[in-house]
């Protein structure tokens, strides 16, 4: 058991190093962006499937708590069937406007759901930040920024994306 918890340990203790090595400019620019879209009166909308939702949540969460974005926050939600190709798109279709920010979130950045919300969301001159794992999957084409977390673990790529969501939070000026 010891040493179950001590690899799993090193291995958080690892992706999170390579993140950092990789990552770095990019998520100062994923603060920057972030605080372009407040500083200019415009809104969050975030999404994402299963896991990827919580995630939205908790950031969501957090903008609101911490900086009272109750109102220029917003998380869409997956609809009865999150298989649905248009579910995200048909929503940022009805809350968006020019210059707010979309930040889809997926694992393998190839749920087809997200990219079809993000594609829209550059259509409509929206910014789009993108957060996923793996190689980044088709979300590299679709995203201004897209923060890929150097994993092809699942539980790896969630925990650095939850850090990744608390630093770009903890940004705001």
């Amino acid at each position: 058991m010891m040493n179950m918890i001590h690899n799993d340990m090193n291995s958080h203790s690892n992706i999170v190093e390579k993140t950092m090595e990789n990552l770095q400019n990019h998520i100062y620019t994923a603060c920057i962006m972030v605080n372009q879209v407040l500083q200019s009166g415009n809104n969050i909308i975030l999404f994402g499937n299963g896991k990827n939702a919580l995630l939205a949540e908790l950031i969501s969460s957090n903008l609101k708590d911490k900086y009272g974005l109750e109102k220029r926050v917003t998380v869409l939600e997956i609809a009865q069937n999150p298989d649905d190709e248009k579910v995200f798109e048909n929503q940022v279709s009805k809350v968006y406007k020019k210059g707010d920010l979309l930040i889809g979130i997926s694992i393998s950045g190839n749920s087809v759901n997200v990219l079809r919300a993000l594609s829209l969301g550059r259509n409509l001159e929206c910014k789009t930040i993108g957060f996923s794992g793996y190689d980044g999957g088709a979300m590299n084409e679709f995203c201004d920024l897209n923060l890929v977390v150097p994993s092809d673990e699942i539980w790896r790529i969630t925990e650095v994306q939850l850090l990744l969501g608390n630093i770009i939070c903890k940004g705001i000026t």
